[in-house]
């Protein structure tokens, strides 16, 4: 392969590039409101929404990773249903191109990066079962915000630049996509590392590409102990129960019989293919098995159950390889843009039909259904009753302050009051919710409890109070609702 990109490639990069980021976007708009993946958010995902408007940290509240990159984008909306829209969003169009991170190691061609693109999209919808497909579209798994990183920064190193700008933005983005998900290296190193042994004319170039991942792996790591609060696991606990039980999970959220009938059809388009790569193939193959034995026996991945979204990225490796095997033998006939344009159109529509179940009159919702009418609810009585914090359990609680921050809306700005949420990782708003109280006289608060020492306890938990802060109630009724008992608290912080 060529490391030069001659003029004329140049001047045909624009329309494929376009092209992928058009159908990213289409993607991004169009799935999050389809039958599976609308209504889907749950207290994680709307927590990244009062990331962006409450308290825009450098890290997830509490956590010494997942970078808040997409709460940062969306910070100048203060809306907080638009806020979360546009992640939902940015979501749905990174995890679409997200199979660009393995496909670049394959191919630079950009048509066949389009089409494989596509028709592992495809895949994906028809294999995973629809909580998989929320961890990997909608949710906020940021394994496609830093598999597109990496595709750019290796594409980088093609480019015309100049060798120490190239060599800084190299560095400077994969910085930021370890920093966003530092599971990255468990796949990028292995797969630079075999690819560029594989590829003797590319080892130099994938030697420096090596050293830069080191380096961004180094300062990422830096930067998280620094701004971050540590609270991952690392290590390992090597067992075979471990591989049973991830062997398990993805048998429970993924269709195999499906998903091997696209390799059997992948294979059999092999054959076709213009660039023949049995050696990669088989390299980006190994690595996404390899991926699920590493994973399983990872004290992170025990500790959560064995989350199918821990193994999404050995599943975008699968179904790259998968995409990228019959694009090949689609473009061995020599399709033009405009049936490739056709192609891509065709492979959209079709996972949203048939993958996703089109629409219904839900398209617009955000909250899922398990707390959609609960908080909406609560909301209502917060936002009448002038409440300053919300206390309970961590899925109840977000869920009530996000859509109170969304009820807020209809009131003029002078009116809104900041709302808090005294549950795990509200103690990140310590400083806000203090000043909002201290001396401020009589507050309202919501408790998802009906005892009123645990909700008195939980404000005080969350919040840290200081000795010679004294909260005072003064006080407590009952209150229901919808079928659900609550607490209405007035206190005061002196």
């Amino acid at each position: 392969m060529k490391t030069g990109v001659s003029a004329d490639r140049s001047r045909s990069l624009l329309p494929g590039i376009a092209l992928l980021l058009l159908c990213g976007l289409i993607a991004g708009i169009a799935f999050p409101m389809t039958v599976t993946l609308s209504g889907m958010q749950d207290g994680d995902g709307m927590l990244t929404a009062l990331i962006s408007t409450q308290n825009l940290t450098w890290y997830f509240w509490g956590q010494d990773r997942l970078l808040n990159v997409l709460p940062a984008l969306t910070h100048p909306f203060t809306n907080v249903e638009t806020n979360l829209r546009l992640q939902v969003m940015m979501r749905a169009m990174l995890a679409y191109l997200a199979p660009l991170g393995v496909l670049v190691f394959l191919t630079r061609e950009l048509r066949l990066l389009v089409i494989a693109v596509a028709i592992a999209n495809v895949v994906v919808v028809t294999c995973l079962a629809p909580y998989a497909l929320f961890n990997f579209y909608v949710q906020h798994n940021t394994a496609g915000t830093s598999l597109v990183m990496l595709a750019a920064t290796y594409a980088l190193t093609y480019s015309r630049l100049p060798k120490p700008v190239m060599g800084v933005l190299v560095v400077l983005t994969l910085c930021v996509a370890y920093a966003a998900n530092f599971a990255l290296l468990t796949y990028a190193l292995p797969m630079i590392v075999l690819i560029g042994l594989l590829k003797r004319e590319e080892r130099k170039r994938h030697a420096l590409f090596l050293a830069a991942n080191f380096v961004a792996i180094l300062v990422a790591r830096l930067h998280s102990s620094y701004f971050g609060e540590p609270s991952t696991s690392y290590g390992m606990q090597i067992s075979w129960d471990a591989l049973v039980a991830a062997g398990h999970s993805i048998h429970t959220f993924m269709h195999l019989f499906t998903l091997a009938t696209f390799a059997v059809v992948a294979g059999l388009c092999y054959p076709y293919a213009r660039e023949k790569r049995p050696w990669e193939i088989a390299a980006a193959v190994s690595i996404g098995l390899g991926l699920v034995v590493l994973l399983a026996n990872t004290y992170w991945v025990q500790k959560n159950g064995y989350d199918i979204r821990y193994f999404i990225t050995a599943q975008i490796l699968i179904t790259s390889v998968i995409g990228y095997l019959i694009a090949q033998a689609l473009l061995s006939l020599n399709l033009r843009y405009g049936l490739v344009v056709a192609l891509c159109v065709a492979a959209l529509a079709n996972c949203v039909a048939m993958g996703l179940g089109g629409y219904n009159g839900y398209y617009k919702e955000l909250v899922s259904p398990t707390w959609r009418a609960q908080s909406a609810a609560v909301a209502d009585v917060a936002v009448a009753q002038n409440v300053r914090v919300i206390a309970g359990g961590f899925w109840d609680v977000w869920a009530a302050v996000y859509q109170t921050k969304r009820e807020q809306r209809s009131r003029p700005k002078s009116e809104r009051m900041d709302v808090y949420g005294a549950t795990f990782r509200g103690e990140v708003l310590r400083e806000q919710f203090l000043a909002s109280v201290l001396g401020k006289g009589e507050q309202n608060a919501l408790c998802f409890y009906t005892d009123v020492n645990q909700c008195l306890l939980e404000i005080n938990a969350r919040f840290h109070l200081p000795p010679d802060y004294t909260l005072t109630l003064k006080k407590s009724e009952a209150v229901q609702i919808l079928s659900l008992p609550m607490l209405k608290l007035v206190f005061e912080v002196n």
